[in-house]
């Protein structure tokens, strides 16, 4: 088989020292693809944010 300089991502880890790797869930990766470009988590938490969304919800 020619080198082509493709490194495969498992050789690659091996060399940085990561012996193995956790799969991510299939339902966790569902639920972020539906959340689409807001993701999941908010990057920070926002008081205002989260009693608007309380307020909303009741």
């Amino acid at each position: 088989m020619p080198k082509t300089g493709l490194i495969l991502p498992d050789t690659y880890l091996r060399r940085r020292g990561i012996r193995c790797t956790i799969p991510d869930k299939t339902h966790q990766v569902r639920n972020r693809e539906k959340c689409g470009s807001r993701g999941g988590r908010p990057p920070k938490f926002d008081k205002v944010d989260l009693v608007a969304a309380i307020n909303e919800w009741l």
